[in-house]
């Protein structure tokens, strides 16, 4: 049996492989997605890889950490960022993430992102009653992010990805990033919820 190592070095070579071929039948856009693919080692290589291939790339994180390598590789022109926000209460947060740290983290790599220049976009995901979803959009708006959508939650039966293998989802676009269709579905950065946009 292949080693754990040995396994993520090969979906790694198959996701360089998918975003060759993505290229050349003119998909515009890569999405990497979680797990948490900023927990990646191949991503570096592989948001070059569709860089060099002439695509836009979509990270979509949680945004708690993420290297100085990694923000040198999202202000390159192409790239964007997409990430979820709960609540614009840090305890409401905690609930839904399962981390009290995550609220600062997210934020303050929200408004990193915003000072930098990268395009990012925010999906605000309804799961508590209550969650007062209008002032987490109004303190995204305040942080600067002007791309925010709406979704809600509903459980799924999808495999859970690793850090080792994020997600790799294409998108066909017009030049330059545009979110994904508002129906897509997308996993959270647990891998353990799907997530449907309205």
């Amino acid at each position: 049996m292949p080693s754990e190592t040995a396994t993520a070095q090969r979906k790694s070579a198959d996701s360089g492989t998918v975003i060759t071929q993505a290229a050349a039948i003119g998909v515009n856009t890569v999405q990497f997605i979680g797990g948490e693919p900023t927990l990646s080692p191949h991503l570096p290589r592989l948001i070059r890889h569709a860089l060099t291939a002439d695509l836009s790339v979509n990270v979509y994180s949680n945004l708690v950490r993420a290297t100085e390598d990694l923000w040198e590789l999202f202000t390159a022109p192409g790239v964007a960022l997409s990430t979820s926000w709960y609540a614009a209460n840090r305890a409401t947060h905690a609930a839904i993430t399962g981390s009290s740290a995550a609220y600062a983290a997210t934020r303050a790599n929200i408004a990193r992102a915003v000072e930098l220049g990268i395009p990012i976009h925010a999906a605000i995901i309804a799961i508590l009653p209550g969650q007062h979803t209008a002032a987490a959009e109004a303190e995204l708006r305040a942080l600067g992010v002007t791309a925010i959508v709406y979704a809600t939650c509903r459980a799924s039966a999808a495999p859970p990805a690793t850090a080792a293998t994020p997600r790799l989802t294409m998108a066909a676009s017009g030049r330059g990033y545009s979110p994904p269709p508002l129906r897509a579905p997308m996993v959270d950065t647990g891998g353990k919820r799907r997530l449907d946009r309205p």
